[in-house]
């Protein structure tokens, strides 16, 4: 994957932000918002997602490093109020996870084999995949997680539609996209409504159970 110019066209800088919105029974009601920012430099690209929720001071925030040719990830660090997280990629994935509350420390050497991305550019991955109507893709990332085993999981886009999407007065040509994640154990459902032209996220539909909320592009 993310091989060929058409796919590594989508690849730019790129700052924007998306609203989150719960689903409630009188309406949406806004949480909060992610800002996001893409960095292509030389011959890496940067990701940076931060969370910001309404009520809460402390924020979230993701990096991520990666080759621009093939997105092979070189490294990985997250930022919370529980928990920082610090990752290394080569031939092992090596680094560092400090927790907060019990400021106890734990180093990171795992071996893995095969290819893979790094979890914290999943959003990315889906809309410069090369989609394709009714298309399965599989795409395999590593994700750290300190109480399981496994750390490479996939995420999975199907049922890929062309449909058509509002967004300030304006019509748009998209793509509509659902994905599962073995983050979740595919549990979770998030459809993608991605612009067909710019393959810019235009809104995210997430639905955990009964709990739903959406992401939208302002």
């Amino acid at each position: 994957m993310f091989q060929n110019a058409a796919e590594k066209g989508w690849i730019a800088d790129e700052a924007y932000r998306l609203k989150w919105f719960s689903v409630e029974k009188d309406g949406p009601e806004e949480i909060g918002h992610i800002d996001i920012q893409v960095i292509v430099e030389g011959p890496t690209v940067t990701t940076i997602s931060t969370i910001f929720l309404k009520g809460i001071h402390e924020t979230w925030t993701d990096y991520s490093i990666a080759e621009f040719e093939g997105l092979k990830p070189l490294l990985h660090t997250s930022l919370s109020p529980q928990r920082d997280l610090k990752i290394r990629f080569g031939k092992r994935a090596k680094g560092v996870l400090f927790d907060k509350g019990s400021q106890g420390r734990k180093n990171i050497d795992i071996g893995i084999k095969g290819n893979y991305f790094d979890s914290a550019m999943s959003h990315h991955l889906v809309r410069w995949s090369d989609i394709e109507e009714r298309k399965i893709i599989t795409i395999p990332m590593f994700n750290y997680q300190a109480n399981k085993k496994a750390k490479l999981i996939a995420v999975k886009l199907f049922d890929i539609k062309k449909t058509e999407y509002s967004l300030k007065d304006e019509t748009l040509d998209s793509w509509h996209v659902k994905s599962t994640s073995g983050i979740t154990n595919h549990q979770v459902l998030t459809e993608y409504t991605i612009g067909r032209s710019s393959r810019k996220i235009l809104r995210m539909d997430i639905a955990n159970g009964a709990r739903k909320s959406f992401m939208e592009r302002t």
